[in-house]
């Protein structure tokens, strides 16, 4: 991978690692609100891997550019 490329990929893990905390945000901030905003959770599950993917790109990123 070239480093554009790796750069690009690392911003689109950020990106999908945020999700569980920016789409509740997005929401609200529309003005789409209620008590079902506290149960929206349905990126929890692969939060973890979305971190994990962020953080390898990310690291891969640094190397290049560095």
């Amino acid at each position: 991978m070239n480093s554009n490329q790796t750069l690009i990929a690392s911003v689109l893990a950020g990106i999908g690692a945020s999700l569980c905390c920016v789409g509740p945000l997005v929401l609200l901030s529309l003005g789409i609100g209620g008590t079902w905003m506290a149960t929206l959770t349905a990126f929890e599950p692969v939060r973890p891997v979305f971190m994990g993917v962020a953080l390898l790109f990310i690291g891969l990123t640094f190397c290049k550019l560095y």
